[in-house]
C-alpha cells in the first residue's frame, strides 16, 4: 500500500468535483474519489468490498423506512461500481481466499472470500424479495437467512441491529420525519423480540453442566495443595477483575465523550438548519387539515410560448413539485395542473420545510425566467426564481408555497 501524498489527494478532489459538477450527485462523487484513491494507492481489494457492502446495507435500510434524501441519486449504482472495481483489484492482486484488515484500537479482523459471497448472497436475496412482501417481514426473513447461513444463535446480533434503529429514532424525530421515526421504532421492537427469543431458546436449549462431585476423602497433603491452587486461581481472578474495571471506565469515559461530542454536533446542526424544536400544539393538531379540493384547469395559451422559449416537448421535461406547507394535497394539484397542460412527467414530494410563504421556481439552466408562465398555470399572483440546487434527474423544481 502506498502512502497519501499532496499529488493523491489533490487528483482525487478534482474527480469528485468535476464529477459532482457533472451529476449534481453528491454521492456519484463521494463513489468516483473513492475508486480513484483505491486504484492511486494500491488498497486491498476487501475495502471496496466492504465499503460496497456498506452502502448497499444503508440503501436497503433507507428504502426499508421510506427516507430520501435529496443528495443521493441512487445508492444501488455507487454499491454497484464499487463492487466492479473491487472484482478489478481482486484479480489484479492475485486471487487471494483470505484478507487481514487492521483497524486503529482494535484487533486484526481476518475476512475469508466465502464469507463475503456469503453476506453478498443475503443482500442480494432481500433485494429482490423486498418489492414482493412487506418490508418487516423481509428484514427478519433476511436475518434468519444470515443465522442460518453463517450457523450463529447469538442473539446480540438482533440487539445491535435495534440498538442502531433506536439511536436513529431521536435524529429523525429531530429532522421531523415522524412517520420515519415510527417505523425505525418499529424495527427496533421487532429485533428487540427477535434477539429476546434467540436468547430464551438458547438458555433451554444449554445442557447443564453442574454435577455433584463425590466425596472422596483427601490426605492433608492433597488438601493443601487444593488449597494452595484455589489461591492462585483467586488471585488471578482478582488481576483480571481490576483489569476489567479499568477497562470498563475507560470504556465509560470515552462514551461520555462521544455523547457530548455528538450532543454539541447535534447543537451545531440545528442552529446551523434553523431547526424548530416547539412542542406541537394538541389544540392544533386536533383541528383538520384543509384540504384542497382536486380541479380540472383549463389548458391556458402560455404553454406554446413555454414550448418555443425552452426549445422542447412540454412531456420531456422532468418536473419535481414539492409540498412547503401543511396542506394536504397542495402538490398532488400542482402536478395535476401541470399534467393537464402537457407536462406528463411529474413527480410529487415534500420540502425540506413546510413554512414556505411564497411559491419558488428553479430551472436546470438559470438563464430563463418562466414565473410568468407558471404563474398563469397555477393561478397564482407571484412566485420567487430562487437559485437553489435541483435534485438530480430532474429539469424544473417548483415547491408549493401558502401565499397566493
Amino acid at each position: 500500500m502506498r502512502e497519501a501524498n499532496p499529488t493523491i489527494i489533490t487528483i482525487s478532489c478534482f474527480v469528485f468535483l468535476i464529477v459532482l459538477y457533472l451529476s449534481s450527485a453528491w454521492d456519484f462523487a463521494l463513489t468516483a474519489a473513492i475508486i480513484v484513491s483505491s486504484f492511486l494507492l494500491s488498497l486491498p481489494s476487501i475495502w471496496l468490498f466492504l465499503t460496497a457492502f456498506f452502502v448497499f446495507v444503508a440503501q436497503l435500510v433507507f428504502s426499508f423506512i421510506g427516507l430520501k434524501l435529496d443528495f443521493i441519486a441512487d445508492a444501488t449504482v455507487s454499491a454497484y461500481l464499487l463492487f466492479v472495481c473491487g472484482l478489478i483489484l481482486y484479480f489484479k492482486e492475485g486471487q487471494k481466499h483470505r484478507w487481514q484488515v487492521n483497524i486503529p484500537s482494535l484487533k486484526q479482523i481476518s475476512i475469508s472470500r466465502n464469507d463475503l459471497v456469503k453476506g453478498g448472497g443475503i443482500l442480494i436475496f432481500i433485494f429482490l424479495i423486498s418489492p414482493l412482501i412487506n418490508i418487516y417481514l423481509v428484514a427478519l426473513i433476511g436475518y434468519i437467512a444470515f443465522l442460518i447461513i453463517f450457523k450463529k444463535n447469538d442473539g446480540r446480533y438482533a440487539f445491535a441491529i435495534a440498538l442502531f434503529f433506536l439511536v436513529l429514532c431521536p435524529f429523525l424525530l429531530i429532522a421531523k420525519k415522524d412517520k420515519i421515526a415510527e417505523t425505525a421504532a418499529i424495527f427496533t421492537y421487532y429485533f428487540l423480540v427477535a434477539g429476546t427469543v434467540q436468547e430464551t431458546i438458547a438458555i433451554i436449549r444449554k445442557p447443564r453442566t453442574d454435577s455433584k462431585e463425590e466425596n472422596i476423602p483427601l490426605s492433608h497433603r492433597e488438601k493443601a495443595h487444593a488449597m494452595k491452587l484455589k489461591l492462585i486461581d483467586f488471585n488471578s481472578k482478582s488481576k483480571q477483575f481490576i483489569l476489567f474495571s479499568k477497562r470498563r471506565v475507560v470504556i465509560i469515559v470515552l462514551l461520555g465523550f462521544a455523547a457530548i461530542l455528538i450532543s454539541i454536533g447535534t447543537v451545531y446542526l440545528v442552529n446551523k438548519l434553523n431547526i424548530n424544536f416547539t412542542l406541537p400544539n394538541p389544540k392544533k393538531s386536533l383541528s383538520p387539515t384543509p384540504i384542497i379540493p382536486t380541479f380540472t384547469p383549463t389548458p391556458t395559451a402560455t404553454v406554446s410560448e413555454l414550448i418555443s422559449r425552452v426549445g422542447s416537448d412540454p412531456a420531456k421535461l422532468k418536473i419535481f413539485v414539492q409540498n412547503g406547507t401543511e396542506i394536504q394535497g397542495l402538490a398532488a394539484t400542482t402536478a395535476a395542473k401541470l399534467k393537464v397542460v402537457g407536462f406528463t412527467d411529474v413527480k410529487v414530494g415534500n420540502a425540506s420545510k413546510q413554512d414556505f410563504n411564497s411559491w419558488e421556481l428553479n430551472t436546470k439552466e438559470k438563464k430563463e425566467d418562466f414565473r410568468d408562465i407558471f404563474k398563469n398555470v397555477f393561478e397564482i399572483n407571484d412566485m420567487i426564481f430562487s437559485e437553489a440546487t435541483i435534485p438530480a434527474g430532474f429539469d424544473i423544481l417548483i415547491i408549493a408555497g401558502i401565499n397566493k
